[in-house]
């Protein structure tokens, strides 16, 4: 009995930890980016896109299309392939996918790699795996206490 318990308690926080949280701001260690490619990634930014209809988050909000995509930048931005909606660049936005690095040429022709996610998904939850986790355990609680209660007045 005690091991369903567990389980049923443990089990959305093993299922919601499925995927590694990501802070822009830590892309120029490229270190810590690198172990957790071709793996599914969180990542929290604004959304941007550029005249040629590619999409780059941020940590900035409300980029100037002059700042979008650029060479100098790349440290500081991530490349989003897949389809998705427009979003406001003053919006925070949670995404997850899959991280990849891309081969680039900068406008002298020296090779860059970028980050790049593919198989976007915008996240529409503020809401936190660790939320998630606490609400099924509350609940698996409250039914197990309730049937328990039934159980002794019978």
């Amino acid at each position: 009995m005690l091991t369903r318990f567990l389980i049923l308690c443990l089990l959305p926080f093993y299922l919601s930890a499925q995927h590694h949280t990501l802070s822009l701001d830590s892309i120029s260690n490229s270190n810590s980016w690198d172990q957790h490619l071709g793996q599914e990634v969180e990542l929290q930014g604004f959304l941007h896109s550029t005249s040629d209809g590619r999409y780059y988050l941020s940590s900035q909000a409300n980029l100037r299309t002059c700042c979008i995509g650029k060479t100098e930048n790349v440290g500081k931005q991530v490349h989003l392939l897949g389809a998705f909606e427009e979003h406001s660049s003053s919006q925070l936005l949670t995404i997850q996918g899959v991280l990849d690095k891309e081969e680039s040429n900068d406008e002298h022709g020296k090779i860059l790699y970028l980050y790049c996610v593919h198989n976007v998904r915008v996240l529409e939850s503020d809401y936190t795996p660790l939320y998630w986790g606490l609400c099924g355990a509350i609940v698996v609680l409250t039914i197990l206490f309730v049937s328990r209660k039934i159980k002794i007045r019978s």
